[in-house]
């Protein structure tokens, strides 16, 4: 069965790196739309992301959003730069002796001098939040992928019940055609009747314009093709393992355009009502196909 295009997931994962949840939504599209929102920590990783679900995600608007919220610790070393240090300390000696200061150098004055104390970060390695996205992604994508799974089992079993009812109409309009000569010579001989009162007009004759208006209307090839393009139709949706819903699309234009066909040969008011019915049930069907992947 085919799949639908909506749905949703979320995802998480941690680590000593930190946690990472993921948000994925799945909307109609006519193509694939993938837009990701990720933290600025997290923002080299988007073409990773996009890769991700661009190979299990055919069509749809994708809409992924990634939090950051608990971040790890950067990891911190302090050292003091000696040199420095010992610059600072008989500098300030010698400021003692010239102006005959009293007190000494306290290591409290001596680590408030800016770049005697240095403290050296190092980031998060960025290997290991990679390994915490692709977790929390992959967890999101198979939930909206089993969600997308169920609805579109469900979208496919309603089409192929649509499909079964349009070949039932069509059987309907086949019966209502094979009657059309004998309405056509029905309708033939009223007219004559009633424009040439009693004067008689030869079998044959009314047998050729007969024959003539019924090859006018004859629908077998428009009602053949039809047929065809609903078993198609309806192997398609059941057999489904891949994205088919551009070509369920194509197949529902086809079966429009016999359908007019039919509408615009056929004259029989029963037939026109059937006509209308089956086209009534198209548009049912391409309006859920618009949400099949």
């Amino acid at each position: 069965m085919p799949r639908s295009m909506t749905g949703f997931g979320s995802g998480s994962a941690s680590s000593e790196h930190g946690a990472i949840s993921v948000e994925l939504r799945c909307l109609n599209h006519r193509y694939r739309d993938i837009k990701v929102r990720l933290p600025r920590e997290l923002a080299f990783l988007e073409p990773v992301v996009i890769t991700k679900v661009s190979e299990r995600i055919e069509r749809g608007a994708i809409e992924i959003s990634l939090r950051y919220p608990e971040r790890a610790p950067a990891h911190r070393e302090a050292h003091v730069d000696e040199a420095l240090a010992g610059q600072v300390v008989e500098s300030m000696r010698a400021l003692k002796a010239k102006h005959g200061l009293s007190g000494g150098v306290t290591t409290e004055a001596l680590m408030a001098v800016e770049g005697v104390v240095q403290i050296d970060e190092r980031p998060v390695s960025t290997e290991g939040l990679e390994q915490l996205v692709e977790q929390a992604l992959t967890q999101a994508l198979e939930k909206a992928l089993k969600m997308r799974e169920e609805e579109g089992l469900a979208l496919g079993r309603d089409l192929v019940q649509r499909v079964d009812t349009l070949l039932e109409l069509v059987d309907a309009v086949a019966e209502e055609a094979r009657k059309m000569p004998a309405i056509y010579k029905e309708r033939l001989q009223g007219r004559l009747k009633a424009l040439l009162d009693d004067v008689s007009v030869e079998p044959g004759r009314l047998e050729a314009e007969v024959a003539i208006l019924a090859d006018r209307s004859d629908v077998t090839e428009e009602l053949t093709r039809l047929r065809s393009h609903l078993e198609q139709l309806k192997s398609l949706i059941e057999k489904a393992e891949e994205s088919v819903g551009r070509r369920i699309g194509f197949l529902l234009q086809e079966v429009g355009r016999e359908v007019n066909t039919i509408g615009s040969k056929h004259q029989s008011l029963l037939a026109s009502r059937l006509v209308l019915d089956i086209k009534s049930e198209l548009e049912r069907m391409r309006e859920q196909v618009q949400n099949i992947e």
